[in-house]
């Protein structure tokens, strides 16, 4: 198996190009490695997965770092192991067609919820068909294993980039099971 490899020597671990100048995914970032990336990529948006944590050490730095440098944070509490409710995943889609780019999408290794969110990006950004989009993402050369995280997976075979889909997931999501 080949491990990912940091690319364009930005120093996040997992990191990876979703769409060249536009998104990035990573594992979670370090103060100075968000500073590198940040400087380096040009980010306006760091799309954080992990939720809000304020008093932790991790969070408190991320935070003040994108303060600092003038780049907007927005966290959602997504789970990797379940479907996210139709609320928080609605927010999600409505930061990746709003955001300033380019944005660092990140949680916290970089494989499960980051590479369903880039999936979705791709799906809902570029238009690529779900499965081109679940085969560059949700991989294990970017530490994804369906066996261990399969709601991921699900989301991206149910995801339909139509403004009523959401409101059918709505409906779903609570009954839909994720099968590895």
């Amino acid at each position: 198996m080949d491990w990912p490899v940091p690319e364009a020597n930005i120093p996040l671990f997992n990191f990876h190009t979703v769409d060249p100048g536009q998104a990035y995914r990573s594992g979670q970032p370090d103060a100075v490695g968000l500073k590198v990336a940040i400087g380096e990529l040009g980010l306006r948006t760091v799309l954080n997965l992990r939720g809000e944590h304020p008093g932790t050490d991790w969070y408190d730095a991320e935070k003040a770092v994108c303060d600092e440098m003038g780049v907007t944070h927005v966290s959602y509490p997504m789970s990797a192991s379940s479907l996210p409710p139709a609320d928080l995943l609605g927010g999600i889609l409505d930061t990746l067609q709003t955001a300033n780019y380019p944005m660092l999408i990140h949680c916290q290794s970089g494989a499960d919820r980051s590479g369903a969110v880039s999936a979705l990006y791709r799906i809902l950004i570029l238009g690529h068909d779900k499965s081109v989009a679940a085969a560059e993402e949700l991989t294990p050369l970017k530490l994804h294993f369906r066996f261990a995280k399969p709601c991921m997976d699900t989301l991206i075979e149910m995801f339909e980039p139509t403004p009523e889909w959401l409101a059918d997931y709505a409906e779903v999501v609570d009954q839909t099971p994720c099968s590895p």
